[in-house]
């Protein structure tokens, strides 16, 4: 039997479920990394001694790194494939949370949360894709 070319193979429903199951914990994880925050960054902001600018510096940090990441991250998913990209965007996210967790002084954890929130909400938008295509 003759394939037609450019033709998508089918997903099997094995693969459809782990896609999904990416989707949601991704979402979940995502969902709760900001919600942790908000709910923690007063007791944070006082027991570092923050001012308030800090605390805001603090709250958006992550989306002023969005801004600027999104277009990157997209852009190597197309030239490197949106599996190894999805990887690479949870091993940084990873690190970005190491560095938020072990913080010391507000650049350290302003650091961290710049890293962090992008990539996972980044692999986040790469698996919603995926499930769409």
């Amino acid at each position: 039997m003759e394939e037609t070319q450019g033709a998508c193979p089918r997903r099997t429903k094995a693969r459809t479920i782990l896609i999904l199951f990416g989707l949601y914990i991704s979402a979940y994880l995502a969902a709760l990394d900001a919600g942790i925050v908000t709910t923690a960054l007063p007791i944070i902001t006082t027991t570092f001694g923050f001012s308030d600018s800090g605390y805001a510096w603090v709250a958006s940090a992550y989306l002023l790194s969005n801004a600027a990441s999104l277009p990157f991250w997209g852009k190597l998913s197309e030239i490197f494939g949106r599996k190894r990209i999805i990887i690479t965007a949870n091993v940084v996210f990873l690190a970005g949370s190491t560095i938020s967790a072990r913080s010391t002084s507000l650049p350290m954890l302003l650091a961290g949360r710049a890293v962090c929130n992008p990539n996972y909400r980044n692999s986040y938008l790469f698996l919603l894709f995926e499930c769409k295509s």
